[in-house]
């Protein structure tokens, strides 16, 4: 009070409400951030103006209004977009990608994750789009497009050489695919390395990321004390403080574990229609929001045959041969038959690869370029080169040459 308005003292005023919004102190923060919104006006400091915006955007969601809080963060990033603030407006297409993701929207949180891919790459902004690339792949896991996901981390992770903040999502995707997918020997490298990461850090947002991923792990092994000793922890404090972030997936993991009954108090759906018993009509709002995965899982938390039986058709559509595995056996203990075998056509692939990668890798061999491929296959050059990514690092070759000749050698042994 009393000093004349100035950008240090905008700034200032800025990080105070920012400390509160990480604090999850949600209602703290908003004086703070309006006076710094305020005053950034006054002196025409547009940055300070975005960041407020943007960070008052994030508190609102917070406190329930979802729809006032994305108009903020839309306001800010017309803000960083009309005076070139480049940082700020890489931020605010992820901000507003995260809020979508958060309702469940991850059609519209994937156009925004592209806005901001075209964005930072038209701008060389390096770390932003590595940001961007490492965000869209946990996106893609949630929408069931797990080749791509595995294709873009082995991008991420060994082709660019990431650093350390934009490395923890991509290997949490490797090591949880791998988990899902049975292959044992590929899911605690990739977890144990994102956990060294994040180091001491008791931030949520990272803890809960980490501990929602392991205790996956761990439910799939049936190590319930594990999930005790470092999963219930962060869903309790993720509870205290309100973090709709983590609540929701940590409640059904703990539940799930038989460490909880009930759900938490405003629980949000679909998680609150799963644990009460409402499996089908949980599955079906997990489908509609793009989620199969967390669609699948509804229905196998279900002791109906029926729901066992669509819960094991859509796990095998997405690969995830270790949930088929637990559906199978949850099918036995129920008295009903289970299916016998892969399909056929998965078992006349090569070397682990989707029918779609198989399509792909015939057509290299026929010496047909990406867009040729793009165009037969009615793809976009970009899905057509993840999933030669995919190819590659699934023969464990480095061109499309070697992924051709490396699919004859196992088509010969085979």
């Amino acid at each position: 009070d009393g000093v004349a308005p100035c950008r240090q003292l905008a700034l200032a005023i800025g990080r105070r409400g920012t400390h509160h919004v990480r604090a999850c102190e949600y209602v703290e923060s908003l004086p703070y951030l309006d006076r710094a919104n305020a005053m950034g006006r006054e002196i025409g400091d547009n940055e300070v103006v975005s960041r407020a915006l943007s960070n008052k955007g994030v508190a609102t969601w917070f406190l329930g209004q979802h729809a006032g809080a994305q108009n903020l963060i839309r306001e800010s990033l017309q803000v960083a977009l009309a005076h070139d603030l480049e940082d700020s407006v890489a931020r605010n297409y992820q901000t507003l990608a995260w809020s979508y993701f958060m309702d469940q929207d991850l059609v519209e949180a994937h156009a925004q994750l592209e806005e901001a891919e075209r964005y930072t790459a038209e701008r060389d902004l390096h770390g932003q789009l590595l940001c961007v690339l490492a965000s869209e792949i946990s996106l893609k896991v949630a929408l069931g497009r797990w080749d791509e996901a595995a294709a873009q981390a082995h991008d991420l992770l060994y082709v660019r050489n990431t650093g350390r903040a934009s490395r923890i999502e991509p290997l949490v995707a490797l090591g949880l695919l791998s988990a899902r997918r049975g292959d044992a020997d590929g899911v605690w490298g990739p977890l144990d390395e994102a956990r060294d990461h994040i180091g001491k850090s008791q931030s949520l947002n990272y803890q809960g990321f980490i501990a929602l991923a392991r205790g996956e792990v761990y439910l799939l092994d049936g190590d319930i004390e594990r999930i005790r000793t470092e999963v219930l922890p962060w869903y309790e404090e993720a509870v205290r403080v309100g973090e709709e972030d983590y609540v929701a997936d940590l409640a059904m993991m703990v539940w799930r574990a038989g460490l909880i009954v009930e759900p938490p108090e405003g629980l949000r759906e679909p998680a609150r229609l799963a644990m009460t018993g409402n499996h089908r009509q949980a599955a079906a709002t997990f489908a509609s929001n793009n989620m199969p995965y967390k669609a699948a899982w509804a229905l196998l938390d279900s002791d109906d045959e029926i729901d066992l039986r669509e819960a094991r058709a859509m796990f095998d559509r997405l690969g995830a041969k270790a949930l088929v595995e637990r559906t199978d056996a949850k099918l036995r203990a129920i008295g009903a038959k289970v299916p016998r075998g892969p399909r056929p056509s998965t078992r006349a692939n090569v070397g682990g690869l989707t029918d779609r990668e198989m399509e792909v890798l015939d057509l290299l061999d026929g010496g047909l370029r990406y867009a040729e491929i793009a165009a037969k296959l009615h793809l976009s050059e970009k899905t057509v080169g993840n999933h030669v990514s995919a190819i590659l690092a699934k023969l464990q070759v480095s061109s499309r040459l070697e992924a051709v000749r490396r699919a004859r050698d196992l088509t010969a042994v085979g």
